[in-house]
């Protein structure tokens, strides 16, 4: 009683990467293009942010927050289709699965629900959860061979907030081992010319979705919780700005 809620968006996403690139192990499934893209169609991204994340949260199909500047691409995206995500591992050669650890360090029930699609296509996952120091140590020593974790790009409505970070070539978070697709990446972060940043970042999203490095999950939502009598503007990229709210007369 007394409370006013608020529901706003917020310019975090979630998503899992995958180890393309075989630090953990070269000869990985994860390596291979079709088991990547066997994971995309084995998760169901619409029910999850529908019924778990709820909210004004949203699916997202590309390595970036649609709100982002740069964040335009018309690369493929994966539909829920298990029997699809069944198919190409067995074109992979993995027609009865392989065993994998997933890592993850927030949103326990969403790493749950993720693991629960995955083993209905066969895969047996083991759910590693831990605290972030111990998943921040691990992810930057290249030692996962998946990992589901979120970024809010600091607020920053642009796509070298999110592409950019995990992408680049020094970044302990990109495990494509794609050098193109890091140059891409930095030559988008080194020109101010808006058009040329458009087509490097579309191209490098582009790049990310046919390669399948990553499993784009979904946005996240705000709650608000405010006295009525507080004027209070949900933002539309979930940084607060406590400045612009003022009392009702």
């Amino acid at each position: 009683p007394g409370v006013r809620r608020l529901e706003g968006n917020d310019i975090r996403i979630g998503y899992i990467t995958l180890d393309a690139a075989g630090y953990v192990d070269p000869a990985s499934p994860f390596t291979n293009l079709k088991v990547r893209q066997a994971i995309n169609h084995a998760i169901n991204r619409e029910e999850i942010t529908k019924y778990l994340m709820r909210g004004s949260a949203e699916v997202v199909h590309f390595a970036c927050h649609p709100r982002q500047f740069g964040c335009n691409a018309d690369g493929p995206r994966y539909s829920y289709n298990p029997e699809k995500a069944k198919q190409l591992l067995a074109e992979a050669g993995y027609p009865d699965g392989f065993s994998f650890k997933l890592w993850a360090y927030r949103e326990k029930i969403i790493a749950e629900a993720v693991v629960s699609n995955l083993k209905a296509i066969g895969l047996d996952v083991d759910l590693r959860f831990v605290k972030l120091n111990v998943f921040s140590k691990v992810r930057n020593s290249k030692d996962m061979q998946a990992f589901f974790a979120s970024y809010g790009s600091g607020g920053t409505a642009d796509a070298s907030a999110s592409t950019g970070v995990h992408f680049a070539a020094n970044s302990a978070r990109n495990y494509s081992g794609d050098d193109a697709l890091a140059d891409t990446v930095t030559a988008a972060e080194q020109t101010i010319d808006a058009d040329e940043r458009k087509r490097l970042y579309r191209q490098a999203l582009n790049r990310i979705a046919e390669q399948a490095y990553w499993v784009p999950m979904f946005s996240y939502s705000q709650n608000f919780l405010l006295t009525p009598e507080l004027e209070f503007s949900v933002p539309k990229d979930g940084v607060p700005r406590f400045w612009q709210a003022s009392w009702r007369q």
